[in-house]
């Protein structure tokens, strides 16, 4: 049987409404390598394009196990890229590693997972740093923008056995020099691109967006199908 990926939804504004999205190719991925999407959104009622993360209705205790009966039927869960962050998210990163369930988390993901095993609060979860380095990280639709340098004692080995990949790149922030212990991988201008958590099945957290280079690129491929294959029961 092939096993259900959570998605966690992220929110955005469609002309005078708010919504709750993924990106398509997070979806066909998912597909593509033998999974079952779903797509996971917030259990109360609350807008969340109306308020900044920090001012956001804390969930309850019925929320919170409303959240835990979703992630106990799924085998895997993704959190994709995005622009901010909220307790929904960081409730969930912490149930996933709490309970061994695999994670990757890519882009904004891979910061928030980041900052989980840093074990940050919530209020500082928001603290990333806004890039300002020789490459440009932010180039939509360019296939490779820079390399980045993998550590062989990570997951990210393991799945690639290699220790140079070429990657695409679309943020503007990212994770700060006192994290730099968690780094597994990383760019020519020595910004983190990937942590991992080795104690648990697989949890992974990338900087790039493999999502969308796996229909061209097949390390980006073997990531999808690594963190998939760990979540077949």
């Amino acid at each position: 049987m092939k096993p259900l990926i959570g998605i966690v939804s992220r929110s955005t504004m469609n002309d005078d409404s708010s919504i709750y999205y993924t990106n398509s190719k997070v979806v066909r991925s998912i597909t593509l390598c033998g999974g079952i999407p779903i797509l996971i959104v917030p259990p109360h009622n609350v807008d969340y394009e109306s308020d900044r993360p920090g001012a956001i209705e804390r969930l309850t205790d019925e929320n919170k196990e409303d959240i835990k009966s979703i992630l106990d039927r799924c085998d895997g869960i993704l959190m994709p890229g995005g622009s901010k962050w909220y307790e929904f998210d960081e409730y969930i990163c912490k149930y996933a590693l709490d309970n061994d369930i695999p994670l990757l988390g890519i882009c904004m993901g891979m910061q928030l997972l980041s900052k989980r095993l840093n074990n940050s609060k919530i209020e500082e979860l928001d603290n990333t740093v806004l890039n300002n380095t020789s490459i440009n990280h932010n180039q939509k639709g360019v296939k490779y923008v820079h390399s980045v340098k993998i550590k062989k004692d990570s997951l990210l080995y393991e799945i690639l056995n290699k220790e140079e990949i070429e990657v695409n790149s679309r943020h503007n922030y990212h994770i700060p020099e006192e994290l730099d212990y968690l780094k597994i991988a990383y760019s020519p201008d020595n910004i983190i691109e990937a942590v991992d958590y080795k104690d648990n099945k697989f949890t992974l957290g990338v900087q790039w967006h493999p999502e969308s280079m796996c229909f061209y690129d097949e390390d980006a491929k073997k990531i999808i199908e690594a963190f998939i294959d760990k979540c077949k029961k």
